[in-house]
């Protein structure tokens, strides 16, 4: 049995305090403390990424770090002659963008992003104020808000660009997205995982 109040509970995940073992892994699981520290993890050794696609009926002769390359294929690229210097993407987990209009905007003119895909927007349909600070003059915004409390995903990206909304049918418990066609050339899905209460 755990005999904490809700404020010694919060105050965890600030302060490092002894537990027992057992009321560790409750709290653990409860999620209500991190089980990791957070990294950049490199983030000045930025390397290309190569674009490949897995066909699962073709058999694995050798493994080499968990990837079967005999299932991989190379793609040829081509680039589209109105995006001359490529396009700056960023995907942010809002946690609401209410009160976080000016943070992200200004997250936006540092990274020179042309696109920024956000999960747990926390936006309903009648939210016009807040999308109309998200965007300014240079941005659009495509959103799509959870029909409950939280979540949603949307795409916030410059209005040089023409994006376009596919509408899916098809509904899922565990996560919530929203496919995207950027110049009818590049099909963009923005994809949260919700986690199981």
């Amino acid at each position: 049995m755990i005999k904490y109040s809700v404020g010694d509970l919060q105050s965890f995940r600030n302060h490092p305090v002894k537990l027992n073992p057992s009321d560790y892994n409750n709290l653990k699981s409860l999620h209500l403390l991190k089980s990791y520290r957070g990294k950049r993890a490199g983030s000045r050794k930025q390397k290309p990424i190569d674009v490949h696609v897995t066909y699962n009926n073709l058999k694995c002769e050798s493994r080499q770090r968990g990837v079967c390359k005999s299932n991989l294929l190379s793609i040829a690229t081509t680039h589209d002659p109105d995006i001359k210097n490529g396009v700056k993407l960023g995907l942010i987990n809002a946690q609401s963008v209410y009160n976080k209009t000016i943070a992200i905007n200004e997250f936006i003119n540092e990274k020179s992003l042309d696109l920024l895909a956000i999960t747990e927007t926390w936006l309903s349909d009648n939210d016009t104020v807040i999308i109309n600070e998200l965007c300014g003059d240079d941005f659009d915004f495509i959103n799509l808000p959870r029909q409950t409390r939280g979540g949603g995903v949307g795409l916030l990206f410059r209005n040089k660009f023409e994006c376009i909304r596919e509408r899916v049918n098809t509904c899922f418990n565990f996560f919530e997205f929203i496919q995207l066609f950027l110049n009818n050339r590049l099909r963009l899905v923005i994809l949260y995982h919700i986690l199981p209460h």
